[in-house]
């Protein structure tokens, strides 16, 4: 039990890492929180510090959740339970850091890094197939909506998983790991609403 529950609490403080502050601190000096959105994720720092420190912080993000799920799997060698409670802490510490007083980003890039490496991992390559490919027919359909389009990447995820009879707790955790982002998009949808015309300038964060 010990090693298992050291896998969460590695995965919560790997997921806790604020690579967006980090990165846009040692550009810039400012704080992302003052910028922008005030997203800790990389799309802020992409559109508020640029494209080079973007790509920094999306690559650092989706590694800290593919890491978790590595040292878990084949560092721990935790059950397959506890690979996904660590994961699940990973995305909880980037939206809640404790390093940040329990500020954070979306979650998004962490969440890819952790199905990059866990899907294929167990099987679900026809799930991380589908997954993808909505997320790329949605960049296309919200002229990159980047945030939408992962969002709905996600919803198909549980789904297709609970429809190809897979793993019931990969269903559930998939479902979790889509509510906390909906949590934590619900003031980003709320003002991109405000601002949109029409629902068509709202799908494509116009």
């Amino acid at each position: 039990m010990i090693v298992n529950a050291a896998a969460i609490i590695i995965g919560y403080l790997l997921g806790s890492i604020p690579s967006a502050y980090i990165i846009t601190r040692v550009i810039t000096g400012k704080d992302i929180r003052q910028l922008g959105s005030g997203n800790i994720g990389a799309l802020n720092t992409f559109r508020e510090v640029g494209r080079r420190a973007g790509i920094a912080v999306f690559l650092a993000d989706a590694g800290k959740g593919a890491a978790v799920v590595a040292i878990a799997k084949w560092g721990l060698g935790v059950p397959y339970e506890f690979l996904l409670l660590a994961a699940l802490a990973a995305v909880i510490g980037h939206m809640w850091s404790v390093f940040l007083r329990f500020a954070g980003g979306r979650g998004m890039s962490t969440i890819l890094g952790i199905l990059a490496v866990f899907m294929p991992l167990h099987g679900y390559l026809v799930e991380f197939s589908i997954f993808l490919g909505i997320i790329f027919i949605f960049l296309i359909v919200t002229h990159r909506n980047v945030a939408l389009s992962m969002t709905l990447g996600l919803v198909s995820v549980p789904i297709s998983t609970w429809f190809l009879d897979k793993s019931w707790l990969f269903v559930v955790i998939s479902a979790v790991f889509l509510i906390l982002v909906v949590i934590r998009m619900m003031p980003i949808i709320r003002d991109a609403w405000a601002r949109s015309r029409n629902v068509k300038d709202f799908i494509r964060g116009q």
